[in-house]
């Protein structure tokens, strides 16, 4: 009967651990569907870390395009005031000149009206 009994027991705990390993597979079955799921949406996510990344780099790229020419505008800015500045001064002096050489005549002129 003792041997019986153990049996019994032997094969209850079989069966008990039958059970739970069908269990555990089950769960890990269940994991590993999970996990896989989740490694899917891991590559879609650094895909699109990956777009975003060559997204910015050509928003860089334009940027550092924009800068660069404007650089070249503000440069050319410059050289136009310089140049403007210069042939204003120009245009005060030959004024100037004009205005002096004006004055020459009218004082000749008044001079030899009065000695007349």
């Amino acid at each position: 009967m003792n041997h019986q009994k153990r049996y019994a027991d032997a094969a209850a705990t079989t069966s008990t651990l039958t059970l739970i390993v069908t269990k555990i597979d089950a769960m890990d079955q269940r994991n590993g569907a999970r996990f896989d799921r989740l490694e899917e949406r891991m590559d879609r996510v650094e895909q699109r870390l990956d777009r975003v990344e060559e997204r910015l780099d050509r928003v860089e790229q334009r940027l550092d395009q924009i800068d660069t020419r404007l650089d070249r505008i503000e440069t050319r800015q410059d050289s136009m005031e310089q140049t403007l500045l210069h042939a204003i001064a120009n245009m005060v002096q030959v004024m100037n000149d004009n205005h002096a050489e004006l004055n020459r005549k009218i004082e000749t002129i008044a001079a030899q009206t009065a000695a007349r």
